[in-house]
């Protein structure tokens, strides 16, 4: 998170409520709006709160033990 900076863009999905989207700096390089989350999504789906969406396309991402 200390690398992400928020940002004022959101989206509605029907299905999901509101989403945040955030822009990820580093190296010197903004990749606007590369990660979003639903921060408050619909009763529904509540279990999706705060979990840090990535898109596929845009990350490589490797976790270590």
């Amino acid at each position: 998170m200390d690398l992400l900076r928020s940002t004022s863009f959101h989206t509605q999905c029907p299905f999901k409520g509101e989403a945040s989207y955030w822009t990820l700096e580093l190296g010197g390089v903004s990749h606007d709006g590369i990660v979003w989350s639903y921060e408050t999504p619909l009763a529904n789906v509540d279990e999706i709160a705060g979990l840090m969406c990535f898109y596929d396309d845009g990350v490589e991402l490797t976790v270590g033990s």
